[in-house]
């Protein structure tokens, strides 16, 4: 979280440590949310599609994995204009929701 929370996220970084944790511990459903998270923000919604791929079928209908998926959609979208706007979003929501997780 600390390479997130500074001015200048780290999203290379982050990808790699998220990538580790998900080698060591398996695909533990929230280190995947957070790796799909930081493949969104750093521009690679190719990678998230492969961390999605592996959740389970249950779980893809819950409302936090449907926005994810949505947003790797809008992501891989031929329409740049809206493919950039997603990249935007989710890195910028991303950044505030570490903000909060830092500050408590």
């Amino acid at each position: 979280m600390t390479l997130l929370s500074i001015d200048e996220p780290e999203w290379q970084q982050a990808s790699q440590v998220a990538d580790k944790g998900l080698q060591h511990f398996g695909f533990e459903v929230t280190l995947l949310g957070l790796g799909v998270d930081i493949a969104l923000a750093n521009n690679q919604p190719q990678k998230a599609i492969q961390l999605l791929q592996v959740l389970p079928g249950p779980l893809r209908t819950l409302p936090q994995w449907d926005s994810r998926i949505q947003v790797t959609s809008c992501m891989t979208s031929v329409d740049t204009n809206a493919a950039d706007s997603c990249l935007q979003q989710v890195s910028s929501q991303l950044t505030e929701m570490v903000k909060i997780f830092m500050a408590n």
